[in-house]
């Protein structure tokens, strides 16, 4: 079931990649409330966590194209979110 999971945010990450900013929306879809439990861990507040999810969204965006693997985008997602939640 990962690897199903793993395959469908590879396949995501390329299409926004090539234009397709559906494929963005179906991204946040799958991990948002995932990244603001983990920005949760760090906050314990969850006004603040779900700003911490944002600003991680905003800098997967401006970086998507240096993602290497697409898909580690959930690993890749979920570390810069916890760079947040520390700072």
């Amino acid at each position: 079931m990962k690897s199903t999971k793993k395959i469908k945010d590879s396949w995501l990450v390329t299409q926004y990649r090539e234009g397709h900013t559906t494929a963005m929306a179906v991204l946040v879809k799958r991990w948002h409330l995932v990244f603001c439990k983990q920005a949760y861990r760090y906050c314990k507040d969850t006004a603040i966590a779900k700003d911490i999810a944002q600003d991680a969204w905003i800098t997967m965006l401006a970086k998507i194209d240096t993602l290497e693997k697409p898909e580690k985008f959930g690993s890749w997602g979920l570390s810069i979110v916890t760079k947040k939640g520390i700072d």
